[in-house]
């Protein structure tokens, strides 16, 4: 399939304080997730009523997952490390619902705690994907996070939907403007 890159700067410092479009990208964050956080829940009656051993770590990835995004509404910048922490929450509770979806990250080390990037980020763009692409038991959706330099690169194999799900493009529109 084809790969689709999406190149996003990583700064090696907190951005200025009065920095308008962080502002609007943080502001709307919280809005733009309220829909996994609803299929989660769900997602968590369907783990109890089958009594699965997933609920506990479930419940873990998603209050801590929960937390992140609460924070986020009040940071202007995060660490490169706990946006990684995020996005590993983020994919569990994206494993749970569709298994047909790979996520992985690669990354060095060092930049994990000199880099910077508005929260939310990476997931914006692993969301993206997932809602972009067919993904199915017979075609599997892989998703690559690199970190390099000061660049945070996602790529993903193309799987063309049959009918396109109706997007605003707000979130990444959001991505490019910051």
């Amino acid at each position: 399939g084809i790969t689709l890159p999406l190149v996003i700067l990583i700064t090696a410092r907190p951005p200025l304080a009065g920095n308008s479009v962080l502002s609007g990208l943080i502001s709307i964050s919280p809005v733009t997730f309220l829909h996994p956080e609803y299929r989660s829940i769900i997602n968590l009656q369907e783990l109890v009523r089958e009594k699965s051993d997933k609920t506990e770590q479930f419940i873990t990835s998603f209050t801590n997952m929960y937390r992140y995004m609460l924070d986020a509404g009040r940071l202007r910048q995060t660490t490169l490390e706990d946006e990684l922490i995020f996005l590993e929450h983020y994919s569990y509770l994206v494993h749970v619902r569709y298994p047909e979806v790979e996520i992985s990250v690669d990354y060095e080390k060092g930049m994990l705690k000199e880099g910077y990037t508005f929260p939310m980020t990476i997931q914006t763009l692993v969301k993206n994907a997932i809602k972009h692409n067919a993904h199915s038991r017979t075609n599997i959706l892989k998703i690559q996070v690199d970190i390099k330099g000061h660049n945070i690169i996602v790529t993903n194999n193309l799987i063309p939907m049959s009918s396109p799900e109706e997007s605003t493009g707000v979130g990444l529109e959001n991505l490019k403007e910051s």
